[in-house]
């Protein structure tokens, strides 16, 4: 289960050395996770609840061993200026 940040972070990728920044609520790829040291940039964690049988245990394979896609970045749009009357 990875873990949610509270807190907006600048963070440089771990292989391409690129910033970027990570905003509250993004939840980072383990990679990335382990480069935020802040501990109030995250979220408090949920204890389990282990009534609960469809939890998951956390054990599956890494999805991003390239870390590929660790934030979409999203350039702004162009802010056209008002025609003047």
């Amino acid at each position: 289960m990875s873990r949610r940040l509270a807190l907006a972070v600048h963070v440089e990728h771990p292989v391409t050395h690129e910033a970027f920044l990570l905003l509250p609520g993004d939840e980072p790829v383990p990679k990335v996770a382990e480069i935020i040291t802040n501990p109030f940039a995250w979220e408090p964690e949920a204890e389990p609840d282990p009534d609960d049988e469809d939890s998951d245990t956390g054990t599956g394979p890494e999805t991003d061993p390239e870390l590929d896609a660790v934030v979409e970045v999203k350039k702004p749009a162009s802010r056209a200026k008002p025609a003047a009357k």
